[in-house]
C-alpha cells in the first residue's frame, strides 16, 4: 500500500523547490556528421550540400552554426506504447501488457529564416540528394545557383529515384538546458535527445504576403528510427 508522504511544507521548503523548475526557452538543436562514403557512396550527402555552396563557412561563420542557433522552437519528444489487451485470463478482470514501443517518429523543427534563404535550400538540397531528379545526361546534380542548368533539370522526361536510406540518414539532438548554465559559480545539467537514423520528411509551405513585415520561418518535419536520453553534469569552473 502506498502511504501519503510529507504533508504539510513550510514556506522556504515551497520556494525552494519551485525556483528551481525548467523553463522552456533554454534548448539548442545539434545536427551530427553527414554520411559521407557510406555505401560505397562516390557522391554523398556531404558532397552534395558543398556543392550546393551550402556546406562551410558562410559570412561570420559556420553555416551549420547559424542553423542550429536559427531553430526557435521544437518539442522535446514523447513515447507510447502498443499493447496487448486480455480478457478472463483472470477471473473477472482484464488486463493491458505493453507490446511495441512507439517512440514518435516525427517531430517538427521551426526555423528562422537568413537572408541567403540558405535554411530553405539546405532542406531542400537534402530532399534532392533523397530523390534525385534523374535523365537523359544523368543525376541532375545542384551548384550554388541551384539544380544544374547543364543536367537539362526542365525535360519533361526526367523521373525522380530514390537512394538507399544509409546515404541520408544523420543524427541530431536536442539539448534542454537552464539559463544558468555557463556562469563559473554553478553547477549545472543539461538533458539531451539524440535522434537516430534522422532525414526531413516535409517542408512546410512559407506564406508571403505584402502588408506588414514579419520575419520568415519555415517548418521541417523531421523523420527518426529512435531516440536515447543522455544526462550531461557539466562543471563550469
Amino acid at each position: 500500500m502506498t502511504n501519503p508522504r510529507k504533508l504539510k511544507y513550510s514556506i522556504n521548503d515551497v520556494k525552494n523547490i519551485f525556483s528551481r523548475v525548467s523553463l522552456t526557452t533554454d534548448f539548442k538543436v545539434t545536427f551530427g556528421d553527414f554520411p559521407n562514403n557510406t555505401n560505397n557512396a562516390t557522391y554523398t550527402l556531404k558532397n552534395h550540400l558543398s556543392d550546393a555552396g551550402i556546406l562551410g563557412i558562410d559570412g561570420d561563420g559556420q553555416f551549420i552554426e547559424k542553423l542550429e542557433l536559427l531553430c526557435f522552437q521544437t518539442s522535446l519528444p514523447g513515447s507510447t506504447f502498443d499493447v496487448y489487451q486480455t480478457i478472463g485470463d483472470r477471473q473477472g478482470q482484464s488486463e493491458i501488457f505493453p507490446t511495441l514501443r512507439d517512440f514518435g517518429r516525427q517531430i517538427t523543427l521551426n526555423f528562422y529564416v537568413d537572408d541567403k534563404h540558405k535554411v530553405i535550400r539546405f532542406f531542400e538540397e537534402w530532399i534532392n540528394y533523397m530523390s534525385p531528379l534523374v535523365g537523359s545526361k544523368g543525376i541532375v546534380d545542384s551548384t550554388n545557383r541551384g539544380q544544374n542548368k547543364n543536367k537539362n533539370p526542365l525535360s519533361a522526361n526526367n523521373v525522380n529515384r530514390l537512394r538507399y536510406p544509409i546515404t541520408y540518414r544523420t543524427d541530431f539532438m536536442i539539448t534542454k538546458f537552464e539559463r544558468d548554465i555557463g556562469y563559473k559559480s554553478s553547477i549545472s545539467d543539461y538533458f539531451s535527445y539524440q535522434f537516430i537514423g534522422a532525414f526531413p520528411l516535409a517542408v512546410a509551405p512559407m506564406r508571403v504576403s505584402y502588408g506588414t513585415s514579419d520575419k520568415l520561418t519555415v517548418s521541417v518535419t523531421m523523420a527518426y528510427q529512435r531516440y536515447i536520453t543522455i544526462n550531461n553534469p557539466s562543471s563550469f569552473s
